[in-house]
């Protein structure tokens, strides 16, 4: 069905990046693979559009529709074979739903999202300002997300 739809005409938005993204958050495996093949035919159409995919991951993790620890491999398959630059524009623009504010556990799977994150941004060549990374990144302690975003903030940083 998401193959389909993926083929189909006509604009991809935010309802459409919901149903992958929840599909790619599903208990399936099977489920979750046939989302990563409908993302794939996306990205090969130019038409996985960062933005509305990264605001469907922020705003499912976030209504606990989706779980981390179900998607984040999914999208490192996504940027492993070859959709690096549309796996960074997604990751890029679900951190700052997705970030704890001060005092805010992290989302469980967060830490393994922001190290997709950071093979994404390398496989892509990315440079650009992540709201809310460089925050956590100067948070005092020494939590794995906060080195996760530091590991981030210095792979966008240093290009």
């Amino acid at each position: 069905m998401l193959t389909t739809l993926a083929r189909g005409e006509g604009p991809v938005g935010r309802a459409t990046a919901s149903a992958i993204v929840t599909a790619l958050g599903h208990k399936q495996p099977a489920q979750r693979a046939w989302a990563i093949d409908a993302a794939k035919i996306l990205a090969l159409r130019g038409e996985l559009v960062g933005a509305d995919f990264g605001w469907a991951l922020g705003k499912l993790v976030r209504a606990d529709v989706v779980k981390l620890n179900r998607v984040t491999p999914a999208l490192e398959e996504l940027a492993l074979c070859g959709a690096h630059h549309e796996t960074w524009a997604l990751l890029a623009d679900a951190p700052p739903a997705l970030l704890p504010e001060a005092g805010e556990r992290p989302l469980t799977g967060l830490v393994d999202l922001l190290a997709v994150a950071v093979k994404a941004a390398t496989f892509a060549g990315a440079r650009v300002d992540v709201p809310g990374l460089a925050e956590i990144a100067a948070r005092k302690g020494g939590s794995r997300m906060m080195e996760g975003a530091c590991h981030l903030l210095q792979m966008i940083n240093m290009r």
